[in-house]
């Protein structure tokens, strides 16, 4: 592993960290009837639930390549 190189596991924490600040953010938000929102709630809303997405959405992905690409040794090859 070179010197700029991030550990898989460092990004798989890093995602994780932000699935779980988006849920935090959409149950903060919960206890605020949907008729009561401003539009920097509904935004911010929007922002977590994407962010929610996307973060999972990439986990996926992350896990796939990684077990979609085998072992890596040279007897593979």
């Amino acid at each position: 592993m070179s010197r700029r190189e991030f550990p898989a596991s460092w990004v798989f924490i890093g995602l994780f960290a932000l699935v779980i600040m988006g849920i935090g953010v959409m149950a903060w938000l919960a206890e605020v009837p949907a008729d009561d929102f401003t539009p920097a709630q509904r935004n911010l809303l929007t922002v977590a639930d994407w962010m929610v997405k996307a973060s999972i959405g990439a986990i996926l992905g992350f896990a796939g390549a990684r077990v979609g690409s085998g072992p890596s040794t040279p007897e593979s090859r």
